[in-house]
């Protein structure tokens, strides 16, 4: 997979993620890193930008 910058997260929204998306702790980090590219780490990510979780600047 092509190396990206982390997606950096607002304070406080790793347990609204985990809770919206069913999956654990360890599978956010994943996806905020782009370790992978699996299914449900391709739904945390479009959860995140959907929801404007991401930090702007």
């Amino acid at each position: 997979m092509a190396k990206r910058k982390p997606i950096k997260l607002k304070k406080g929204v790793t347990p609204q993620i985990i809770s919206a998306c069913q999956c654990s702790q360890m599978t956010v980090w994943r996806a905020v890193h782009w370790n992978a590219d699996t299914e449900k780490e391709n739904e945390v990510r479009d959860y995140i930008f959907a929801n404007n979780l991401n930090k702007r600047f």
